[in-house]
């Protein structure tokens, strides 16, 4: 019964996906939500179509959806670790179902996680700007909002020690989202000794200009 009532789910979601002013994390929730469903229950009827039309909004949207600076185009830090949870999960499922998005869809996920690390760099809290509903894709530990589990994940997936060091408690989520392995990649990393210096930051794309110093 549950797998019949999804199934109706994935079927009316495909043929309805949010458009207009709703095409936005709308839009990349139900996408990522469609694929996710077609890549486990591969065997439905339609599933592969389904799966490959959510597939190209994913990989489409994620430019729309966002700056080259990593900014989100909602102009919201809330919505923008939302949708930031939906790429990496239905990227994290391509790659282990055998059919990976592009490289720019990775790169700009990066993207997307250096802009958010800058904005937690210097202290402790993310500034709050924008609409915002404390959405969660996946909750893996810590407050909604904090993006230390999902800048964890980051660390690990691309090498990044400084985001390791910023999202060091999040090792449940590295385990849950990267593996076994994942928790003790992410010590690895954070235990680097990287040298960097805090300073101010422009967003010229996203017009979000961060004015911070220290050592």
């Amino acid at each position: 019964r549950f797998e019949a009532s999804l199934h109706k789910h994935v079927w009316e979601i495909s043929r309805k996906y949010s458009r207009a002013s709703s095409a936005n994390n709308h839009l990349v929730g139900e996408a990522a939500g469609v694929f996710v469903a077609c890549a486990y229950f591969n065997h439905w009827r339609g599933a592969k179509r389904w799966r490959d039309d959510a597939f190209a909004i994913l990989a489409r949207e994620i430019d729309l959806q966002s700056y080259a600076d990593g900014g989100g185009r909602e102009q919201a830090i809330g919505y923008q670790l939302f949708v930031l949870q939906f790429f990496l999960c239905a990227g994290l499922v391509a790659r282990a179902t055998g059919r990976d998005f592009p490289e720019a869809f990775w790169s700009r996920i990066e993207r997307m996680c250096d802009f958010v690390f800058a904005m937690i760099e210097g202290g402790d809290h993310l500034p709050m700007f924008g609409d915002a509903d404390d959405g969660q894709v996946i909750d893996l530990g810590g407050a909604p909002g904090d993006p230390r589990p999902l800048l964890a994940v980051a660390a690990v997936l691309f090498s990044r020690p400084e985001y390791a060091r910023v999202g060091r408690g999040g090792a449940e989520a590295v385990y849950w989202m990267c593996g076994a392995t994942g928790p003790g990649r992410l010590e690895a990393l954070a235990d680097k000794d990287v040298a960097r210096r805090l300073s101010s930051r422009a967003f010229a794309d996203s017009g979000q200009y961060l004015l911070q110093a220290g050592e």
